[in-house]
């Protein structure tokens, strides 16, 4: 949990750190800073000292930790918190009174979590965070409580409701309304099992593939029953490709690569499935126009794809660090709520349907992508 709470404020910003820690003999000083300093997330400069040792001999006055010279955040380690409520904390004491002593508030809730001091105050580390006197002279930055939390894990009851904080933040503020009501509901019961085990975000990613991949295989046998687990297999696919980037966000394991990866394989999944369902269709109904519809579905996605793929994977990754975006095109190229359209469809015994208006609506969208481009340039889409 104390890692967890050094790479949170690491994502938020915070470069250097002083630890002010007791109670630990040599041997536990080293094994606990070893496991820090030699995870290849932890990138940042640690300055630890056994806090009583730190003020007796006034070491203080020598060490160049950064709160020698400037304002610095004082929080106690068990604290659980997400970064962007570090981030809209500091930024909300930007150009205040650089003496002032500042502590975050929830809206009607207990002051303290963080507290941003003025250097001259080191000396308030000898008694720990939240002191009365200073959460008395403290100016108050209060935030939604809505939107917002921090808590202080003390026991098993404290850490449940830790968890349940954690699991509720990784959403992305894009998400669809299906997305929100539904398949973040189900992804979050997977991740908690996911994250008991080894596997990596990408390894879920391939997980989420194959299962998508099977779910063609289904569609492509062109029967009622084939199409019903298809429709299944793929809801269960989506509900998995959530869990990798949650897991990726709880775990600050996000890369780069890992988006790409992501969208790539959400990609594949759906030009086979629309493949396979015009196959499929084409199978039981002995009409070839099916298997045009199948080869314009994918013509259609493969085109929107082309033309976002590259927006799509910084707009995922910018959302993934909680930068607000609205919901525009993109988002509905990216979303999986047509997953649940499909059951019904598949349901009521009308892939025939679905495949024609998918193959109509993706390439529609196509060429308006494609003509606001050319008007517009892309930062339009």
């Amino acid at each position: 949990m104390f890692k967890r709470l050094l790479l949170t404020l690491q994502k938020s910003g915070i470069s250097e750190f002083l630890v002010l820690s007791r109670q630990l003999d040599e041997r536990e000083f080293e094994i606990y800073r070893n496991e820090i300093e030699s995870d290849p997330r932890f990138k940042s400069v640690l300055n630890w000292h056994d806090r009583t040792h730190f003020f007796e001999t006034k070491e203080f006055e020598q060490t160049e930790a950064p709160i020698s010279s400037k304002p610095f955040l004082l929080v106690n380690g068990n604290l659980v918190i997400h970064q962007k409520v570090v981030q809209q904390f500091m930024d909300s004491t930007n150009h205040r009174n650089p003496d002032g002593i500042f502590c975050l508030a929830l809206e009607s809730g207990k002051p303290g979590g963080l507290y941003l001091l003025p250097p001259k105050k080191i000396n308030t580390l000898n008694y720990g965070a939240g002191t009365s006197v200073e959460e008395d002279r403290a100016e108050r930055v209060v935030l939604s409580a809505d939107k917002n939390f921090w808590i202080e894990v003390r026991d098993p009851a404290t850490a449940l409701t830790a968890e349940e904080h954690l699991l509720k933040s990784v959403g992305l503020s894009n998400d669809s309304l299906m997305d929100r009501f539904v398949t973040r509901f189900i992804s979050r019961q997977l991740t908690r099992l996911f994250l008991k085990t080894s596997l990596t975000p990408n390894q879920i990613t391939f997980l989420s593939l194959l299962i998508g991949l099977g779910s063609a295989w289904y569609f492509f046998q062109g029967t009622y029953f084939s199409g019903i687990l298809g429709s299944l297999l793929l809801l269960v696919s989506a509900w998995v490709d959530c869990t990798d980037g949650e897991i990726a966000r709880l775990k600050f394991m996000a890369t780069p690569w890992g988006a790409r990866f992501d969208i790539f394989c959400d990609n594949i999944v759906h030009f086979f499935v629309f493949f396979s369902i015009g196959m499929g269709v084409f199978s039981a109904t002995g009409n070839p126009v099916f298997k045009l519809y199948g080869g314009l579905a994918v013509f259609g996605s493969l085109a929107a794809f082309m033309i976002l793929g590259g927006i799509i994977v910084k707009n995922k990754q910018a959302v993934g660090q909680g930068e607000p975006l609205e919901s525009n095109l993109i988002d509905q190229v990216a979303n999986r709520d047509f997953v649940y359209f499909l059951l019904i469809m598949a349901w009521i015994d009308k892939l025939d349907i679905f495949i024609f208006l998918t193959a109509i609506g993706a390439n529609v969208f196509a060429l308006y992508l494609m003509y606001q481009r050319s008007r517009w340039g892309k930062n339009s889409i």
